[in-house]
């Protein structure tokens, strides 16, 4: 946004009135703002390129959403919402996809986030050539990712010290979830693939409260 639309917006939430283009009319006006980026906007206030004033008139409710790289839950719900999708507008017959394609798709770091998502499912709801997606119809670039070594992203440590219980128990979180994606939350097989028994999963899930998600139909 260029600072001087960033004045003309700052005027419009003060005064909540306004002219059309081209008009002389002032018109008031109640309403509400939802406002979303992609950027750090503190950081934009450093670098001189976002107004303060406007900032904190926009920054009253703020709703951070994390990317979808750290909601792996999300990945199959949304999946299959698109599947449902685009088999619906492109008049194809894709019942699902395979539990070896689940597993590429909560592996790779999802960099372009839902939208990223949104076109891979399209386009293999398009040249899949049978009713359930395979790996076959995977970009080579999910085929071929790999996840980090350790399994995952290591956080920082800060000059104001370091949860290691927390960082811990929140891996350990995500790795269930992983595997409970990778087998449709069946436990006994959720526990075979992470070498434990099936009460411990259960008492697992139970702490960090963890629970099969609702697919809409």
């Amino acid at each position: 946004m260029s600072p001087m639309l960033q004045v003309k917006l700052l005027r419009v939430l003060q005064e909540r009135e306004f002219e059309r283009v081209g008009g002389t009319q002032t018109i008031k006006s109640d309403f509400r703002v939802v406002a979303a980026t992609n950027r750090c906007l503190e950081d934009e206030l450093r670098q001189g390129r976002f107004r303060e004033d406007l900032f904190y008139r926009l920054n009253v409710i703020p709703v951070m959403v994390p990317p979808l790289r750290e909601r792996q839950a999300d990945i199959p719900l949304l999946t299959e919402y698109f599947i449902q999708l685009f088999t619906a507008s492109k008049g194809r017959h894709i019942a699902g996809i395979s539990q070896e394609v689940m597993g590429h798709l909560l592996r790779y770091h999802w960099p372009g986030n839902v939208r990223e998502l949104e076109n891979i499912i399209e386009r293999m709801v398009i040249l899949a050539s049978a009713e359930e997606i395979s790996a076959a119809d995977l970009p080579e670039k999910i085929l071929n990712s790999r996840p980090r070594a350790g399994g995952g992203p290591v956080a920082e440590i800060s000059t104001e010290g370091f949860y290691l219980q927390q960082a811990v128990a929140d891996y350990e979180r995500e790795i269930i979830i992983q595997a409970l994606n990778q087998v449709n939350w069946i436990n006994n097989r959720a526990a075979k693939l992470l070498n434990v028994n099936r009460t411990t999963l259960i008492e697992k899930m139970k702490r960090y409260k963890l629970v099969k998600p609702a697919v809409s139909m």
